[in-house]
């Protein structure tokens, strides 16, 4: 059995999401055992970093993958703690010929990650390791979209670490949002019902090399409100269209309710049925 551990510190929640997902693409690999390990500020002390366990965990790992924010141009103060406590494992070469490999998540697009992954890979340098790159190429379907070749590069600000990574453009609704065009709370329906939105719409897009609809599911670089909702929209809520009378919407002003309604409309018309219209009058009750 080979024992991958990826070991990260996140301030926000993104670096996690991102050390969850290298976790799940290691364990998918047959006879590899997976260690998901956070560097806990608890345990700094004065400035120095001890946790044994931890550092035994890693001692026993044929590899180890480092993740980190990076803030103000560099690892995240946590990380560089761990990072001064593994110099007993640099003078005994405790951890040479381990495979090494990194990500961070900024910001920008660039957000100066290269020098996250730099730092990461002098250490495993040091350490006698053998660093390994992302070696893959950017498409379209978002994967590198970042152009990172040294390790892996993730954007993300203030959003909730939950929400969906795209192809680094933002939702139609997230400036109206953010600049608070709206009082009250935004309501869209969608349903895959609505073979316009779902499928003719995006193909007409394509055609036009636009970026208007979306064909297939919410991660369609053409995504279609009518089928998938507002996607990439801060403040943004999923739920149900609810039948008429029925309680359960909790509408908020600024924020943004993303109702599936694949029950009630079954086709791109079918948008002025009674679960509609008490959908817009309990948004304009909640006002």
């Amino acid at each position: 059995m080979t024992t991958v551990s990826i070991v990260y510190h996140s301030g926000m929640g993104h670096t996690k999401k991102m050390a969850e997902a290298v976790a799940k693409g290691s364990g998918d690999v047959d006879g590899v055992e997976v260690n998901l390990i956070a560097i806990d500020g608890e345990d700094i002390t004065g400035g120095r970093w001890k946790n044994d366990d931890v550092l035994m965990q890693l001692d026993a790992s044929d590899g180890i993958i480092f993740g980190s924010p990076t803030y103000m141009g560099g690892t995240s103060g946590q990380m560089e703690c761990f990072f001064d406590a593994t110099a007993e494992r640099w003078l005994a070469q405790s951890w040479r010929d381990k495979v090494a490999g990194g990500f961070s998540v900024s910001g920008g697009p660039s957000g100066d990650k290269f020098n996250t992954l730099v730092r990461f890979a002098t250490l495993a340098m040091q350490q006698g390791m053998i660093w390994v790159g992302l070696g893959m190429i950017p498409n379209e379907d978002g994967l590198n979209r970042l152009s990172f070749y040294f390790g892996a590069g993730g954007q993300a600000m203030q959003e909730p670490p939950e929400e969906a990574p795209h192809n680094g453009k933002d939702g139609f609704f997230r400036s109206v949002m953010s600049a608070e065009v709206v009082d009250g709370p935004i309501i869209v329906t969608h349903t895959h019902n609505d073979k316009a939105n779902a499928i003719a719409y995006p193909l007409a897009s394509r055609l036009a090399g636009q970026d208007a609809a979306g064909l297939g599911g919410p991660t369609d670089r053409y995504g279609a409100i009518g089928a998938n909702g507002a996607q990439h929209t801060q403040n943004a809520n999923a739920g149900p269209l609810l039948a008429v009378g029925a309680t359960g919407y909790d509408f908020d002003a600024g924020n943004l309710y993303n109702l599936k309604a694949d029950q009630f409309i079954k086709d791109h018309g079918d948008v002025d049925g009674e679960q509609v219209a008490f959908a817009i009058l309990s948004a304009v009750a909640s006002t």
